[in-house]
């Protein structure tokens, strides 16, 4: 009896959801020459981080590059977008010229009414104020706003005064236009004239609420777009970058963006303001500040550029060298232009019908990548990131795509090693929200847990990726 009890108590500690920290076992893995993990960090390529793992791991194993050569995702993140960019691109820069230059007439045109107000309501005022000095109160009047302002101000009596003063006033005032027909037009001009101006700013404002908004817009687009690693290959397996020659560090790229979008969303922001480096670049015209943006975005993201400075980068325009879509010339400068001796053959498994979570029926993913870890190579898959979190709700779906580089058992349990793209310490940060999560749908057995290796990668279960599971990208020659 006790032996049962001890017996079902283990049972019950395993459904709780305790984790295995036994070590994996019978580990078959075929990533020994991809180096660490990569780091998409807010980049947001990674299929193109996945397909430059799948591609590189299958280059080496046929020695078609070096062992200490890496692909750069970022470089194939970037020619897969070159020319829908550079239309977003070209996009953005005309809604700049638009603004800057309606924005600027447009504000002229406000100026000008408001000097024109400012010189006939002086004129208006001295005029009425002439008037008011031949009226038989004035005198009175005078002598009263004298007495007015000798008194302290908290004076009992100097509420009262003010007030007997402004209606004394608004009486002269009412006189003089009444006796005088042409102060009480040009009265009438001028209240116009303060309407016309209340009319532009309207004008002005609804413009650069609009122009914002689809400035905006078009810096959300410009952003990094996502994509399919198998399409990015098919399209691109010819013309390979080393990440000595294009970083895919989180911070050049996130310069090119972020550097781009400040120039016109700051500008559009504030087009007069002349202070600091946006000041600056308002000054320019619109091809010397976009000149100036190509500038920053070359040197930042293709060190191989055969310029150091913005009057090189000139030159080299000048003489032709821009043609076409500008980050894949950028690209072709800083890559010396690299493929294999033969095309790899690339194929996608994926499931049936539309995707639905928990998915059933993608034995044939499942199938695809055990025949890739068996044949020594690796597989890109898409799949849900949620699952990583212990959720499949489809309000929090999130498409992802990383590479099972190899298998193991785990606690008995038949497992993929999982190679993720944010770096080495995202598994630990993963698994402790899993862990933590009080609405996890898979806790409850011992074979939906995961570990994470000492390089970063997931060690999950096959039972548990397989619910996130829709697709398997891999290269069969």
């Amino acid at each position: 009896m006790e032996k049962l009890i001890i017996a079902c108590s283990f049972l019950l500690i395993q459904n709780l959801g305790f984790a295995c920290d036994q070590a994996p076992t019978d580990i078959n893995r075929n990533d020994q020459n991809l180096g660490p993990s990569r780091d998409q960090d807010s980049i947001g390529y990674c299929y193109a981080f996945s397909a430059a793992d799948l591609y590189e791991q299958w280059l080496k194993k046929n020695n078609y590059i070096p062992a200490d050569q890496h692909i750069s995702g970022v470089a194939l993140g970037l020619a897969d977008h070159a020319q829908a960019w550079d239309e977003r691109t070209r996009q953005f820069n005309n809604l700049g010229i638009l603004r800057n230059t309606n924005l600027r007439e447009l504000t002229n045109n406000r100026d000008q009414r408001q000097l024109e107000l400012d010189t006939l309501n002086e004129q208006f005022v001295n005029q009425v104020r002439q008037s008011m000095n031949n009226l038989p109160e004035y005198p009175l009047f005078t002598d009263r706003l004298a007495y007015y302002r000798t008194l302290p101000q908290d004076h009992q009596e100097k509420a009262n005064l003010r007030t007997e003063l402004e209606a004394t006033l608004a009486s002269m005032e009412q006189s003089v236009l009444e006796n005088n027909p042409n102060l009480a037009l040009e009265q009438q001009r001028l209240i116009q004239l303060r309407a016309d101006i209340e009319h532009q700013w309207g004008i002005i404002t609804g413009f650069v609420d609009f122009t914002h908004t689809d400035i905006l817009q078009s810096d959300t687009e410009l952003r990094v777009q996502g994509g399919k690693s198998e399409e990015l290959l098919a399209e691109h397996w010819n013309s390979i970058c080393y990440e000595s020659e294009v970083s895919s560090s989180d911070i050049h790229v996130k310069n090119l963006y972020e550097n781009y979008r400040e120039l016109y969303s700051g500008s559009s922001a504030t087009p007069d303001d002349l202070s600091g480096a946006i000041g600056f670049l308002n000054s320019l015209s619109h091809e010397d500040r976009n000149q100036c943006a190509n500038f920053m975005m070359a040197t930042t993201l293709f060190p191989g550029l055969p310029f150091q400075d913005l009057t090189s980068f000139t030159n080299w325009v000048g003489q032709g060298n821009l043609q076409g879509s500008m980050i894949q010339q950028f690209l072709n400068e800083s890559c010396t232009r690299k493929s294999p001796p033969v095309q790899p053959e690339i194929n996608i498994t994926k499931i049936t019908g539309n995707i639905t979570f928990p998915i059933r029926d993608n034995e044939n993913v499942l199938q695809a990548i055990d025949n890739a870890i068996t044949s020594g190579k690796v597989a890109s898959i898409g799949y849900n990131s949620s699952i990583l979190f212990g959720d499949l709700s489809p309000e929090t779906f999130g498409p992802h795509e990383s590479v099972i580089v190899g298998k193991a058992n785990l606690c008995g349990e038949e497992a993929y090693i999982l190679r993720n793209t944010y770096g080495e310490e995202f598994c630990d940060y993963a698994r402790s929200e899993f862990n933590s999560n009080e609405s996890n749908q898979f806790q409850g057995a011992l074979s939906l847990t995961y570990q994470c290796d000492d390089q970063g990668n997931f060690i999950i279960p096959k039972n548990l990726l397989k619910d996130g599971l829709y697709s398997a990208t891999t290269i069969s020659n």
